[in-house]
């Protein structure tokens, strides 16, 4: 896969293409409900709940393509290792930080 700065570049195209179309299919389907715009297949026709259903799936699935287009963003090869750009080192037995409330399980 081609890196550019450090960003997953084909799977970023992906997941913009992906979104913009999904979000595209929202658009026709809000409109069809906002303009009463009537389908028929085969003689049956579509009602217009059906359309709500599908935007609302294609409207998730935009905002996940969109989660997956930031986290190919943040994401940044390291060798053979994937780490996050943001993440501070902390070693694992170094004290937590002050304002953190310490729960012990069963006390």
């Amino acid at each position: 896969m081609t890196s550019y700065g450090g960003i997953e570049y084909e799977s970023y195209v992906f997941s913009l293409v992906a979104r913009t179309v999904f979000l595209l299919v929202v658009l026709a389907h809000l409109l069809r409900i906002v303009f009463r715009v009537p389908i028929v297949v085969e003689d049956i026709p579509i009602p217009f709940w059906a359309s709500g259903v599908a935007a609302v799936c294609a409207g998730f699935l935009s905002y996940e393509f969109a989660s997956l287009g930031n986290h190919c963003r943040d994401l940044e090869a390291d060798g053979d290792s994937v780490r996050r750009r943001q993440t501070t080192y902390r070693p694992a037995f170094s004290s937590p930080p002050s304002n953190t409330v310490l729960v012990h399980p069963g006390k």
